[in-house]
């Protein structure tokens, strides 16, 4: 099963979240999926136990890329 989060409330400026999304192939499917910046900022804004797991590992993957990490 795959598991997806939806926002209602546009917390970042939707034109700027997807000029800064990445396009993943999955499945033969084009997914549009928001910057691990973007991703570590809406993970920031929910606050949730899980959330801060996934900002551990969103950072960790940043720095992998040599992206800057704040």
């Amino acid at each position: 099963m795959i598991e997806v989060d939806v926002f209602i409330e546009h917390p970042i400026d939707f034109e700027m979240l997807v000029a800064r999304s990445v396009v993943v192939e999955v499945h033969g499917l084009g997914l549009r999926i928001a910057s691990i910046e973007d991703l570590i900022a809406l993970k920031q804004l929910a606050d949730r136990p899980q959330d801060r797991e996934d900002i551990r590992a969103l950072e960790a993957i940043a720095r992998q890329k040599g992206g800057v990490v704040s």
